[in-house]
């Protein structure tokens, strides 16, 4: 098999256990919602502000873009929210 072949089945892999996590993690766990929400955000915001720098990935908007990925934030936040009001 080839190397790069097996790094993106490990990679695909790895998302999938984060993603089939979620679910438990927000059914067991006894703090309020917006707690989970909040932490479970701020470690995302930190490991991928890590990824980008250990990759040399810009992270500038350009100024057109700024309200498409903050309508997007929102949303993206409101559906975490609701998903762990409903796992709840």
């Amino acid at each position: 098999m080839n190397r790069s072949h097996a790094s993106h089945l490990l990679e695909i892999n790895l998302a999938m256990l984060f993603i089939a996590t979620s679910g438990p993690l927000g059914r067991f766990v006894d703090l309020p919602v917006p707690v989970t929400t909040g932490i479970r955000g701020a470690i995302a915001f930190f490991l991928l502000l890590l990824f980008c720098r250990f990759r040399k990935i810009s992270l500038n908007i350009q100024k057109g873009d700024l309200s498409i990925v903050l309508i997007t934030g929102v949303l993206m936040a409101a559906h975490w929210l609701f998903y762990f009001y409903a796992l709840q």
